[in-house]
């Protein structure tokens, strides 16, 4: 069954599987399930992790911890 949506006559709106809400930026599915959102989190902290793990060059662990809590863990805090 395929519902068509309109906001006046003869102005229809796209369907769509996900949108991007640019005041929040999260993901969500049509299901309403925010598996997306969470992916993209998990990515992009995973990137900067590994960035990290290239780029620093002191393998001194308290230098690694504040890089990894300036630079990742505040992340999923930016898209709540």
């Amino acid at each position: 069954m395929l519902i068509i949506y309109s906001i006046t006559a003869g102005q229809q709106v796209n369907l769509v599987k996900e949108v991007k809400d640019l005041d929040t930026w999260k993901a969500v599915d049509t299901s309403l399930k925010f598996n997306t959102h969470i992916n993209n989190i998990v990515d992009k902290a995973s990137a900067r992790a590994c960035l990290i793990n290239k780029c620093v060059v002191s393998r001194n662990v308290d230098v690694l911890l504040l890089a990894y809590k300036i630079y990742v863990r505040p992340l999923p805090l930016c898209f709540l």
